[in-house]
């Protein structure tokens, strides 16, 4: 596979507008709620944050809490292989990655939490670029369970944790937002919520209409919510940190242009809007 970059990988959108898919599940009762979210009324830049001094690695230059990270990485794939292999046992494996957690852990004052290196920091409402999508971080909230029309939790006791973003295409073909089952992460992930199943949406919609079934079409500027089941009992996180990811448009073995290594490209921490959902569950009214 070559690694050749089209010409129109990270060009505008030049197609003219398009709907959402044909038949695509629509539900007006998300409008109400989350389509007419107040952009902030003025946009300031983050704080500048000046790093201490970084101890590097003689041997490769890098910081030396990026060489931990990158051999803990290394450790865990050959703890998968080995076992593939029929090597060490699991529990004698699990202990040798655990001590090296622990001298990480001592020798450098803990696994590093910023971001890592390269990556873009945002606030809400600030314009991300990349491609195949610009992005702009609205807000995050929490949403009563029958607040969103027919788009409600698969399961009980549960309200949403939405994040709500401004997504316009910049590639020339439409684009999902949405996970993939191979692990692709899709537009965003979020950290810093208990009480969901995974750091993906378990459901992606327009809040113009409540479009589920959808790709985001070039030259279409498109506010999407990104919902999570979270359970009533889990507390409201002060604020999420939601990665926003981007890739690159090359040529397969087969010739043909696919957006392939999809990688964290900013990070912004958003505060969580406080919602009516808590309160119903404090009084026990809330059944989600």
């Amino acid at each position: 596979m070559t690694s050749e970059q089209g010409p129109e990988a990270r060009s505008g959108g030049t197609l003219p507008p398009q709907p959402p898919d044909p038949g695509a599940a629509t539900d007006p009762g998300i409008a109400g709620e989350l389509g007419a979210v107040t952009e902030p009324p003025t946009v300031t830049e983050p704080p500048t944050v000046t790093e201490p001094p970084t101890v590097t690695d003689p041997a490769t230059g890098q910081p030396l809490w990026a060489v931990a990270q990158r051999d803990l990485r290394t450790a865990v794939r050959n703890i998968k292989v080995r076992e593939l292999a029929g090597g060490q046992s699991y529990r004698r494996r699990v202990a040798l990655m655990l001590a090296a957690v622990v001298g990480a852990t001592g020798v450098f004052g803990g696994l590093r939490t910023e971001p890592e290196p390269g990556l873009v920091l945002a606030g809400p409402g600030q314009l991300i670029e990349g491609a195949p999508w610009n992005v702009t971080i609205d807000s995050a909230r929490v949403v009563p369970a029958d607040s969103l029309g027919t788009i409600r939790p698969l399961n009980k006791n549960r309200h949403w944790l939405a994040v709500v973003a401004i997504v316009d295409v910049t590639a020339d073909d439409p684009q999902l937002p949405t996970g993939f089952g191979d692990g692709k992460p899709g537009l965003l992930t979020i950290e810093g919520a208990t009480g969901i199943e995974a750091d993906r949406p378990d459901r992606v919609a327009l809040t113009r209409d409540g479009a589920t079934n959808m790709h985001l079409q070039p030259g279409v500027s498109e506010k999407v919510a990104f919902l999570w089941e979270q359970e009533d009992s889990a507390p409201t996180p002060s604020e999420l940190r939601v990665t926003v990811y981007n890739s690159d448009r090359i040529r397969d073995s087969g010739g043909n242009w696919v957006w392939l290594n999809w990688e964290p490209h900013a990070e912004v921490t958003v505060p969580v809007q406080v919602g009516v959902a808590k309160a119903a569950a404090s009084t026990g009214s809330g059944d989600g």
